[in-house]
């Protein structure tokens, strides 16, 4: 089965959650990757590193 596919928008959300729930240090991308239903590999595609991430959260 297929993943399913998120929008930026799911995605970024679910992020936030992880690291509201377990501090930004605490988060791994292996954490971020499986909240959102994506390998980890995946998950690189969309975002090269941590912190490109954390500044689209802060930007929501």
């Amino acid at each position: 089965m297929r993943p399913q596919k998120l929008s930026r928008e799911q995605i970024l959300n679910r992020c936030a959650l992880q690291f509201k729930t377990h501090g930004y240090a605490a988060t791994s991308m292996g954490m971020l990757a499986k909240a959102c239903g994506l390998t980890k590999a995946s998950f690189y595609y969309y975002y090269a590193s941590k912190e490109a991430l954390l500044m689209d959260v802060l930007e929501l």
